[in-house]
């Protein structure tokens, strides 16, 4: 009786979690809706400091949960000083790749990746370099999302927009992009 009440407990304790992941979810996509105003980022993502909570949710398992985030920070990432904060003065990048790597298999986490890299990389040179930097660069991610994605869109345009971006400003990038077999 009492392991029947044990595992009751770790079942409602799970669906507990699963619901305030759920919730979590819900809020960042809140979030992002009260940030497509460029003159909410600044307070949301400055101000109120969100910038660094939403980043947190980056390392969690829930493909769900890092896709919301992604679609905030994408958002965020509009403002130049913001864009900055996030991925020079901070390890935002880092763990949008990792997160990346986690989840390549689930489309919507590509889609948003991909998105919130275009945003960051447009006309910023150090961001475009540190973003390929190393063997498993966005570039390397972004040839293996192409050939694993091909069926859909939306992920081909956000993931050749990045590369556009990063190879009109990263000449190790267009070396890369030219060894590979991608668009041939």
């Amino acid at each position: 009786r009492g392991l029947d009440l044990a595992d009751a407990t770790r079942e409602g304790d799970q669906k507990e979690s699963r619901s305030r992941l759920r919730l979590r979810e819900q809020a960042l996509l809140l979030l992002r809706e009260l940030a497509r105003r460029q003159d909410r980022v600044q307070i949301l993502a400055g101000g109120a400091k969100l910038l660094s909570r939403v980043q947190t949710n980056l390392t969690s398992d829930d493909s769900r949960l890092v896709r919301a985030s992604l679609a905030v920070l994408r958002a965020f990432v509009v403002i130049e000083e913001i864009k900055d904060d996030f991925a020079m003065m901070s390890d935002g990048m880092e763990q949008a790749l990792a997160a990346l790597k986690k989840h390549v298999s689930v489309p919507a986490v590509c889609e948003q990746c991909f998105g919130l890299f275009a945003n960051l990389t447009m006309r910023k040179s150090p961001i475009a370099a540190k973003l390929n930097d190393g063997s498993e660069g966005v570039v390397a991610l972004a040839i293996a999302v192409l050939r694993q994605h091909r069926e859909r869109p939306e992920i081909m345009k956000q993931t050749v927009h990045t590369l556009r971006n990063v190879a009109t400003q990263d000449e190790a990038a267009v070396t890369e992009i030219k060894e590979s077999d991608i668009f041939e």
